[in-house]
């Protein structure tokens, strides 16, 4: 048998499943807060009523202890070394796999790593692993569970016990696996957590969590992981250094400003002020729409202007490109970070962008845009009120038309319409994008195709054996969306 890599047949054929970490009950919880920001007027802050509820879920789900929500998995490594107040020039212990930002905490907190290799069979380290690099100068050991497999933590915990040593799980890739009936992150002096979107379980984009069943301890941690404040205590000044790594009920705001419909009137402003009440950056995601609408973004004719927009797509004319702008503020954290990719050297797509602009500027495209749309959609509407398409719905904005018809075979009726309009030489969906090349001629001659594809279509859906017509299957969701 041949492996797939050398011509073999793959054992899965089909890509493997979204992840969906996010659905309707996280979606309806986020809206609360937002109205209740907006009704109240009070800020989206961190440390509240919501954050401390899945603190204390999270403690429960390990069997009971203490948790703390920090902004990243890294933050979360950093604030359990901070909490263990280790002596500076130690030596730390950590894995010989891992992400970056599991090890960097050490070396940021004036520590050395030092790495463990990995036990034979595994990537994780194992005791005689460990034990082999250990030195007088050992301060403490990040044992990471990798891929999901916890790593052999009895004789690591023997091993460290008869050092004094105390024991960090990073269990960023391993949320819930258990290792003989307990769960990884909570056998150690202290389990981190990354509940980043790459992760098994998500608070966002970014997020992590300290969780210890030493009280002390975790007060400690929580003490370092928002600058020193005298939490649980009597002072009434900061205590020790420290940065702020606190998690939040909000950590920043990302949304397209402008898809199917205009915003209703108030909202994109009221999403500004909550951004600005809770210190959270404002990003556009301008890259379906922006150009559509308006040479410079879409943002600019709804007269909102966030902290970050993001463009790509019309940028370049199919061309590679993606472009980002920002306030100076906000763009500054930039300019220490690289970011590399395919295409990051070649010099076509920032050419074709220039040019993309200068047309689309000089020509009025975003005005021949929205008339060609608006000519489609009432066609299409008048064409589904003569052919009687029950709940068939026309929407979009203009530029990007859409035409969706009802259940109980929406994807069949999709797949009939795309099938018949093949077959008089349109090659159409049911979203139409409306081009600069796009004459009034050609859009008479596509909707005249649409007269008969509706007139053919309509007995079918009436009597629901669309099915019966396709010469292939149904369409298919193109992607799904998080919320």
């Amino acid at each position: 048998m041949k492996l797939a890599i050398e011509g073999g047949t793959p054992v899965r054929t089909a890509p493997w499943p979204k992840r969906h970490l996010f659905g309707e009950e996280e979606r309806r919880v986020v809206v609360e807060l937002f109205d209740t920001a907006m009704e109240t007027g009070d800020a989206i802050g961190y440390g509240g009523p919501h954050e401390a509820a899945y603190e204390g879920d999270f403690a429960r789900f390990l069997g009971g202890g203490f948790a703390d929500l920090v902004n990243s998995g890294t933050s979360a490594v950093y604030a359990a070394l901070g909490g263990l107040e280790l002596e500076p020039a130690g030596e730390v212990v950590v894995p010989p796999i891992t992400d970056p930002g599991g090890v960097m905490p050490v070396a940021l907190l004036n520590l050395v790593p030092v790495v463990a290799d990995a036990a034979p069979g595994t990537f994780n380290a194992g005791a005689a692993e460990i034990e082999a690099v250990l030195t007088p100068h050992t301060r403490a050991i990040i044992v990471a569970h990798i891929a999901g497999e916890p790593a052999d933590m009895e004789p690591i915990l023997e091993l460290a016990g008869s050092r004094g040593l105390p024991v960090v799980e990073d269990c960023a890739q391993s949320h819930g696996a258990l290792y003989r009936g307990r769960p990884v992150g909570s056998l150690g002096t202290l389990g981190v957590f990354s509940t980043m979107s790459g992760k098994h379980h998500a608070t966002g984009p970014q997020g992590g969590v300290v969780f210890t069943r030493d009280e002390e301890l975790h007060w400690r941690c929580r003490r370092f992981a928002d600058r020193g404040k005298p939490l649980n205590l009597e002072a009434t000044s900061n205590v020790r250094a420290g940065l702020n790594l606190n998690g939040n009920d909000l950590a920043a705001i990302v949304m397209e400003p402008i898809r199917n419909q205009q915003p209703e009137q108030g909202f994109l402003e009221g999403v500004r002020r909550l951004a600005d009440e809770t210190s959270a950056p404002l990003v556009f995601d301008e890259i379906s729409c922006g150009f559509c609408m308006n040479t410079g973004g879409a943002h600019l004719l709804l007269g909102v202007n966030p902290d970050i927009a993001v463009f790509s797509k019309a940028l370049g004319n199919g061309y590679p490109i993606a472009a980002i702008i920002g306030k100076s503020d906000v763009m500054e954290a930039a300019q220490s970070t690289f970011i590399s990719s395919t295409n990051w050297t070649e010099r076509i797509g920032p050419a074709a962008a220039l040019a993309v602009i200068e047309k689309h500027e000089r020509c009025n495209v975003p005005d021949h845009l929205r008339r060609i749309g608006e000519r489609v959609q009432e066609g299409w509407r008048e064409l589904v009120e003569k052919h009687g398409l029950k709940k068939t719905e026309v929407g979009g904005i203009p530029p990007a038309a859409l035409l969706a018809f009802p259940p109980p075979a929406p994807l069949a009726c999709k797949a009939l319409f795309v099938q018949l309009m093949l077959d008089r030489s349109f090659l159409a969906s049911t979203v139409f994008h409306a081009m600069f090349a796009h004459t009034d001629a050609q859009v008479d001659a596509y909707l005249e195709a649409v007269d008969a594809v509706f007139a053919e279509m309509a007995p079918h859906i009436e009597a629901d054996d669309v099915e019966a017509c396709l010469r292939g299957r149904p369409a298919a969701p193109g992607f799904q969306r998080l919320t």
